[in-house]
């Protein structure tokens, strides 16, 4: 049962609450056989797994470097379809609807003072 004299939902502080979930986790984990992760205070060695590394000799005239960018030239683009008259039609009925809402709501205030 929790404390009535507290103000939080649930039992205890919400550390504890932290430390409920840390461990419910943990066990999830545990059953599902995944391993747990690192300790907080566990060494950079202890955490990465070991395996392959390659070394790669460097070539006797250096690396090469990646080709620069070609600076970008801003022209309109024609390809793009021009804006159809559509659009613009339905924008005009929705403010129109928009305007005759708002006069008769306005009408019916008045008429009900």
């Amino acid at each position: 049962m929790a404390n009535p004299t507290s103000r939080t939902r649930g039992t205890g502080s919400p550390a504890r609450r932290i430390i409920m979930t840390a461990t419910a986790r943990l066990a999830a984990a545990t059953r599902a056989g995944r391993p747990t992760p690192p300790e907080r205070g566990a060494r950079q060695e202890e955490q990465t797994p070991s395996g392959r590394t390659l070394f790669v000799e460097p070539p006797p005239n250096g690396w090469e470097d990646p080709p620069e960018p070609e600076p970008f030239e801003a022209e309109p683009d024609d390809g793009a379809p021009p804006r159809t008259a559509g659009r613009s039609v339905l924008t005009a009925v929705l403010g129109l609807v928009l305007v005759a809402a708002l006069v008769g709501a306005a009408v019916l205030e008045w008429h009900y003072r």
